[in-house]
């Protein structure tokens, strides 16, 4: 049963290629919404980066507002000073609904591969509904929905605790699927996100429990602690807790220490999914973290990491690029510009 359960699960959850292709369409709507609200962010959330997604999933966007507030009001270039007012509304609600509907106008007039926009303002969370042609994805974009990120990162949390976690419920889905339990269609039917809570509080009351408790994750998290001076970084020495240790480093090179931490687990993290066979006298391990492509912040790696090899993203890319202002020449060798709808 324990195969049969993980061949469920390696074939029904999302892939890496399918996965960096949401975070790209994400991109596309933030470069839309980014017209009104500069450095505004879309976050995926839920099914999509929670680990419980499957194949064919919505994706799930949240337009995050929060770093234009921490804009400056007024910002000056050269001899003139622009300033920024915002229009005063009676609620949160009111401000959500205004700003998906002006953003749902703009999906549906000048959105490449937005079709199908859909503006459910009077929902209980206000959301802008369209389907991506390009990806083929049916999305949902909401901007007040701040604790469905939350709520995606505790998932992704629990399945990670234990490899047991997601193919129990993976299959408890596939169950209640072929058994007309749930539908993708909104109705009286239990959902999968009910379900999931469900096999997480069953796993919660084991004994020994399998998995912790929030109450239980907030006590291991601590306490978080404010720095008490300015420095990037903050080290105390463990006799003289008021001296920072790490005062001389700076931001630049904090930024090099994340980058390079991050991009040394995921080599062994590829490395434990697909080893070099013994015959191979590619390096691995310890001896590929040494490299000094690596040192230098250049690797191989990441650079294929960071690539979009499959097809259907080249297509994808081809599809935008087809929809943006192209330049022609005429004859007479003069530049003439065409727009595409």
């Amino acid at each position: 049963v324990d195969d049969q359960l993980n061949t469920l699960l390696k074939e029904s959850e999302l892939t890496e290629e399918n996965t960096r292709l949401r975070y790209l369409t994400c991109s596309l709507i933030e470069d839309i919404a980014a017209a009104y609200f500069p450095d505004c962010i879309v976050r995926p959330f839920g099914s999509s980066v929670n680990t419980f997604g499957k194949l064919g999933c919505d994706l799930d966007m949240f337009l995050d507002l929060d770093e234009i507030g921490k804009l400056s009001t007024h910002k000056s270039s050269g001899n003139f000073l622009m300033e920024f007012q915002v229009k005063n509304v009676p609620s949160e609600r009111i401000a959500t609904q205004k700003i998906l509907s002006v953003i749902g106008e703009c999906l549906d007039h000048f959105g490449p591969g937005c079709v199908s926009v859909q503006k459910i303002l009077n929902a209980r969370c206000p959301l802008v509904r369209f389907s991506h042609q390009p990806s083929g994805f049916q999305c949902d974009l909401t901007t007040n929905n701040r604790i469905a990120l939350k709520s995606s990162e505790l998932l992704y949390i629990y399945g990670a605790l234990d490899s047991r976690v997601r193919a129990l419920v993976f299959s408890i889905r596939c169950w209640a699927r072929a058994h007309s339990l749930t539908s993708s269609i909104p109705g009286a039917w239990i959902t999968n996100f009910s379900l999931t809570m469900m096999v997480i509080f069953f796993l919660q009351r084991r004994s020994p429990p399998i998995l912790p408790t929030l109450d239980l994750l907030k006590t291991l998290a601590g306490r978080e602690q404010n720095k008490p001076d300015s420095s990037p970084l903050h080290i105390q020495n463990p006799f003289e807790t008021s001296l920072n240790i790490s005062k001389n480093v700076s931001q630049s090179q904090l930024q090099k220490f994340i980058e390079l931490a991050r991009e040394s687990a995921w080599i062994l993290q590829q490395e434990d999914q697909d080893r070099p066979s013994s015959s191979s006298n590619q390096p691995w391990g310890l001896a590929a973290l040494l490299l000094p492509s690596l040192a230098k912040n250049k690797s191989p790696t990441k650079n294929k990491k960071e690539s979009f090899s499959s097809e259907r993203i080249k297509n994808l890319l081809e599809s935008i690029k087809s929809n943006r202002t192209e330049n022609h020449t005429d004859t007479n060798g003069k530049r003439t510009i065409s727009t595409q709808t």
